[in-house]
């Protein structure tokens, strides 16, 4: 790799972390999607391990106080009666001292069909810091966000630059994706989608992997992707399809069986399965095929439009130009500067992976349909953990034109710039 080269990745990747650091600070207390029912898992494990904290069903009371005494949007608004955004300036409040809201509730927790592998590998921060007498849940929530950064540069500095050795376009586009607000929001937020992102960076390097895959590593791998998040299932398959074209059906097999290790323990766990679904008591489903055909494809734009923008927050919504205008360009900017690679490495391994999430995101999306009546409620955030596999996709697929290589990063970059100046100025809007 030339000398020039090597200082612009190392710049991007220096402006993504700087981003993803940000956002950690910038976004209001409790604000990221779900965040105090992730903590509340964390917290639950760190008082004790037992049953009752591994199944998560609760909210701890001092919690909910917390995040009922902070600013908030519509969609935490409806699980805790917290003040509207407006009231008083909200941007960088997770800085503040903490506060205690004076009614008492209890509080269902809605991710408790989370495998639980995330939260026990955070727990060890949140017991180190507790010595030092930070036990408050925003400075709790603060340390979690901040271990997601921890996660994310892990991947970027780690397997991602190895992947950059050989395919600078694979890591330069992952890169570039990051800087979008959608990617700092899922990878930032108290969630396990970051955790399931340094994951798939791991996986895919291994893969990347000339020489013959290492089976008994894989599988290994395959089993704990899931039990972070079932969001892992895809990439497990794609490290199947590509151990038993690599390596001979035995292989693709014990990887498979791997990666299936969390479905027994979330049986014993009282079969929780993904949140929607086995919550599923639901009015059905009584709309024509056509209909549902039309809400599957409404339940997609949604979950492409959130992944770039912000994970499905009805407030935050981006100018209709912007929502416009980013795939024209990026359209364009693929047809002037790529061209397809032939032929397609590991299409068929690919085409399983995304076969697998394809029919995951339909069964979601008709889950949630059916329990709350309505298509697009898939927030885009899950797409983020698959980043790097996408990334690998994306490198065996296309490959740039000769000379085509400096318009295309300049003109991706000035697209995500005005993306971000759009999002920035909409967040001090509502937050202040």
């Amino acid at each position: 790799m030339s000398r020039s080269r090597n200082v612009a990745l190392w710049a991007l990747r220096i402006v993504v972390l700087f981003r993803l650091a940000f956002q950690a600070f910038f976004v209001p207390v409790y604000e990221g999607p779900d965040e105090p029912f992730h903590l509340a898992r964390v917290r639950m494990l760190s008082a004790r391990i037992d049953s009752k904290s591994l199944a998560g069903n609760e909210v701890d009371p001092q919690l909910a106080r917390s995040v009922e005494a902070w600013p908030c949007g519509p969609s935490l608004h409806e699980n805790v009666e917290c003040p509207a955004f407006g009231t008083e300036p909200a941007a960088f409040d997770i800085l503040g001292p903490s506060r205690s809201g004076g009614r008492e509730q209890r509080l269902a927790n809605y991710q408790a069909h989370q495998p639980p592998l995330y939260y026990l590998a955070a727990l060890p921060l949140l017991k180190l810091f507790a010595v030092f007498g930070t036990t408050t849940p925003e400075k709790q929530l603060l340390l979690l966000r901040l271990f997601s950064l921890l996660l994310a540069a892990l991947a970027i500095l780690g397997p991602v630059r190895k992947l950059g050795r050989e395919r600078a376009l694979l890591e330069c586009a992952l890169l570039v994706a990051l800087l979008l607000p959608g990617a700092a929001e899922s990878l930032i937020r108290v969630a396990n989608d970051a955790s399931v992102f340094f994951w798939t960076s791991v996986v895919v390097e291994r893969l990347s992997l000339r020489s013959r895959l290492p089976t008994a590593g894989i599988a290994v791998l395959s089993a704990l992707g899931p039990l972070l998040k079932l969001t892992a299932l895809p990439v497990v398959a794609l490290a199947a399809a590509m151990g038993w074209r690599r390596n001979g059906w035995r292989s693709g097999f014990w990887i498979a069986v791997a990666g299936c290790t969390v479905f027994p323990l979330q049986w014993m766990r009282g079969w929780a399965w993904g949140g929607t679904l086995e919550a599923n008591v639901g009015s059905g489903m009584h709309e024509s095929f056509g209909a549902v055909a039309f809400g599957l494809a409404h339940s997609g734009y949604i979950f492409f439009r959130t992944a770039a923008w912000l994970g499905g927050w009805s407030f935050f919504r981006p100018p209709t130009w912007l929502i416009v205008a980013t795939p024209a360009v990026l359209l364009v900017v693929v047809w002037r500067t790529f061209r397809l690679r032939r032929p397609f490495e590991n299409r068929i391994a690919h085409g399983v992976g995304l076969l697998v999430a394809t029919l995951g995101f339909v069964a979601f999306a008709i889950g949630n349909h059916r329990l709350f009546g309505i298509w697009g409620g898939v927030g885009g955030w899950y797409l983020w953990g698959w980043a790097p596999w996408l990334a690998l996709g994306f490198s065996g697929r296309f490959e740039l034109r000769e000379g085509r290589g400096r318009e295309a990063i300049l003109a991706v970059l000035a697209l995500v710039s005005v993306v971000q100046i759009c999002w920035l100025q909409t967040a001090l809007r509502l937050y202040g």
